[in-house]
């Protein structure tokens, strides 16, 4: 299992973990290209029903007091289209995975 956060954004790393069947949990930072879709990841998620929201405790800093957030949690199976600044001969194809998103409600 591996878990990283947004520095590890990136295809090559999906496409390892998928091949070596391991899970992942990554951070997105960049709106994906989608297989099929119009939309990008960020609109795609946005548009799932919720499936629940859990409460987390946000442990205070310089400059806020510690609090109680709600996030509202939305997933669903995508499939990542592979960047289009490669060579052509690489021949990367899509990845299906689980993408999740939650948002403060």
């Amino acid at each position: 299992m591996s878990i990283a956060d947004r520095e590890a954004d990136f295809y090559d790393l999906f496409a390892c973990c998928e091949h070596l069947g391991s899970d992942f949990l990554i951070r997105a930072v960049q709106n994906r290209r989608l297989a099929g879709c119009e939309q990008g990841l960020w609109e795609t998620l946005k548009s799932v029903e919720p499936q629940g929201t859990i409460m987390v405790e946000v442990k205070r800093n310089p400059t806020r007091p510690a609090r109680k957030a709600a996030l509202t949690i939305r997933y669903t199976t995508v499939t990542l289209q592979p960047p289009q600044n490669r060579a052509k001969k690489e021949q990367l194809a899509p990845l299906t995975l689980q993408a999740i998103f939650s948002q403060r409600s």
